[in-house]
């Protein structure tokens, strides 16, 4: 069983002769190339690399310190909704909230959030089991009802059925309020789906 390579921040020492510290330098390298391969495009990668693929951020409780040219990103918890991204300006400037990302349970199979620009996501599962006689046509209502513009609508079957293309083939619209509270399915079977809309 081979030792394991740890990273030693003291090699190389100019004391030493190169025979010396060779081995170790190399593990260096090895132990840095592995620790920077996470979340990291490789450092050999033909383009790209050592860009990031993710940034993880550690809660904080209080604002960040920044510099007279830089500016600072960090999480917080939110009372009442989850971990959001902070951002703070130049020389410890004005701190503000830059996302307002919350999931909320409509039931067990159906969601809503809010995203930027005044936009509302509704995504989860459609239950398209239909009664007798209605034929193939079925409600998919919004809860909340607070859509004023349709941008785009997916739809992903839970079975791969043959015939199981799903399309909606009307808004329902009040015209009063001028709100969509729903679309209407045509489908075979049960579907995932996701509606992205303006709201009101």
């Amino acid at each position: 069983m081979s030792n394991p390579i740890n990273y030693d921040p003291n090699t190389p020492l100019i004391t030493e002769s190169f025979d010396e510290w060779q081995e170790n330098f190399i593990q260096n390298f090895m132990q840095l190339a592995n620790a920077f391969a996470v979340d990291h495009v490789a450092l050999d990668a033909v383009s790209e690399n050592g860009n990031h693929t993710n940034v993880h951020l550690v809660e904080q409780e209080n604002p960040q310190q920044t510099g007279i040219s830089e500016i600072s990103a960090y999480v917080k918890q939110v009372p009442g909704q989850t971990d959001q991204l902070f951002m703070r300006l130049p020389g410890n400037g004005t701190e503000f909230q830059y996302s307002n990302y919350q999931i909320y349970t409509v039931d067990n199979l159906n969601f809503f959030t809010f995203i930027p620009g005044g936009l509302i996501v509704y995504f989860g599962i459609f239950n398209y089991a239909v009664a007798p006689g209605q034929g193939s046509k079925k409600q998919l209502r919004f809860n909340p009802p607070i859509v004023k513009n349709i941008i785009a609508v997916n739809f992903t079957s839970l079975l791969p059925v043959v015939g199981a293309g799903v399309f909606y083939s009307e808004l329902t619209k009040d015209k009063d309020t001028n709100i969509i509270p729903g679309i209407v399915i045509n489908a075979v079977n049960n579907q995932y789906y996701m509606v992205i809309a303006n709201v009101v």
